[in-house]
């Protein structure tokens, strides 16, 4: 009798369990897991990609699919998400290298199925829009299968499955070379377990580099300016304005003040140098529409200021350590304009010219139609990445989402000027998608506004080859 008992109860077990697999089979997607298993492992430059199966697939023949459906093509995954706004503006431009080379190469929108449930109405929207023609999946765990850290991450597979390249983005050049049976060097990306050899190129923040493990040996010294090469791995960062402010705090170096570039092109560093600014001129500084963007070159030879970063050519790293008693931002430029014309040899110099830039300009009335009816200042994404409003808002702040929406500043690298002659905060509601330029456009001359093209008189910094 106790014998049929324990039998019984180990059907009963055998039973709750198999009911239990059934019911985690016809539920999984639902409860958002992969279909993926962990161990099925990363991809890996020169090897075979796992055969991946992606599901809750949309704008593609199947609602699933495996890798080896895309088998015969090129395939680029990019993985995004509705928080990497490079991820977001960069929708236009995967959608043109799409459309032209669909014969050969599919690019595949690889998004996590957010417990939020944002990115699928984002990327739908955006897809109606922007008649976007990249299928896309909603998976978080292939994040974590495919080891995945900081994002833009691009995984790019030729037609026999095997992985050719990780990095943090792909243009139509590189395409085409790859096409041509060539093999373009392509930036690193970011991995969780630090495949960057992040260790092989330590760097500490709190002293300069390469001093105490930063790519030197340590030295006694008051005074230093340091021009090296920069090498793929190294960390490339920078301040965004060279200041006296910017005080060593660490062991021997207190009391000296530095700035310091690292990945910098020969362009930004002669803006650091003649401007005090490291990224040309944004919409918070001072000299904002008053100082062009970026140095002119008027020099026989440009390919020294094309930087490469997947290479390290043309690309350089700058520390200057001075003693704080005699640091000032002046000073610092001075040494820092020395040593670029002893290195290179290039004449610099502001001339006044006639540049072009967007105004942003307001139809009769609406200033008054925009005004606010006060309440707390707010901006809020009714539609991620989309449509936004704005409460109680100052035209300028409005002004600076227009600049990032549109790529005035990112992509066409000029200034955009307020010629609205709105006074007063605004509550407006605007309905546009990221470096579609049209689109803001379109969603401003609803509001009664529009950009407008025009040129102004700005001091710029022209290098020109040296006449000896």
């Amino acid at each position: 009798m106790k014998a049929l008992m324990v039998g019984a109860k180990i059907m009963v077990n055998t039973i709750k369990f198999l009911f239990f697999g059934v019911v985690m089979l016809f539920c999984g997607n639902s409860m958002g897991q992969s279909v993926n298993p962990p161990l099925l492992g990363e991809p890996l430059v020169g090897k075979i990609c796992p055969n991946y199966v992606f599901k809750n697939v949309v704008f593609y023949s199947k609602r699933q699919a495996s890798l080896n459906d895309f088998r015969g093509k090129w395939l680029i995954i990019e993985f995004w998400d509705k928080h990497c706004s490079a991820c977001i503006g960069h929708f236009p431009d995967a959608n043109a290298t799409q459309k032209e080379f669909r014969d050969s190469l599919q690019i595949l929108m690889i998004a996590p199925d957010d417990a939020e449930n944002e990115n699928l109405p984002l990327y739908r929207n955006y897809h109606d829009r922007l008649h976007l023609e990249m299928p896309a999946v909603f998976d978080s765990a292939l994040f974590s299968i495919c080891n995945v850290d900081l994002l833009p991450h691009v995984v790019i597979i030729d037609p026999t499955g095997v992985v050719r390249a990780i990095t943090n983005g792909v243009n139509s050049k590189k395409i085409h070379q790859l096409l041509a049976g060539e093999n373009p060097v392509f930036n690193g990306t970011s991995y969780k377990d630090g495949k960057q050899g992040k260790d092989k190129f330590r760097y500490n923040g709190a002293v300069p580099f390469l001093i105490s493990g930063n790519g030197g040996v340590d030295t006694n010294f008051l005074f230093r300016s340091l021009l090296t090469h920069w090498v793929p791995g190294n960390p490339s960062r920078a301040y965004d304005e060279i200041t006296p402010e910017d005080i060593i705090d660490q062991g021997p170096y207190k009391q000296q003040s530095r700035y310091e570039g690292l990945g910098l092109s020969l362009r930004f560093l002669y803006e650091a140098a003649y401007t005090g600014k490291t990224y040309g001129m944004d919409m918070n500084d001072s000299l904002y529409g008053k100082v062009w963007y970026t140095p002119l070159l008027e020099v026989k030879d440009s390919s020294f200021f094309v930087a490469d970063y997947a290479t390290g050519k043309n690309v350089y790293c700058y520390s200057l350590v001075v003693p704080s008693s005699r640091a000032t931002k002046d000073r610092m430029m001075q040494i820092m304009q020395n040593e670029l014309k002893s290195c290179f040899g290039y004449e610099v110099l502001f001339e006044r010219r006639m540049m072009p830039y967007w105004r942003v300009i307001a139809f009769e009335g609406t200033g008054e139609k925009l005004r606010s009816k006060g309440g707390p200042c707010q901006r809020t994404e009714t539609k991620p990445w989309q449509e936004i409003v704005f409460k109680n808002t100052s035209i300028w702040d409005f002004i600076k989402e227009v600049n990032d929406y549109s790529g005035i500043g990112s992509i066409l690298h000029e200034p955009l000027l307020d010629e609205t002659n709105i006074a007063d905060n605004i509550d407006i509601t605007v309905d546009w998608f990221k470096n579609d330029f049209n689109s803001v456009k379109e969603a401003l001359n609803k509001n009664g506004l529009d950009l407008i093209p025009g040129k102004k008189e700005m001091k710029v910094l022209v290098i020109k080859d040296a006449h000896y």
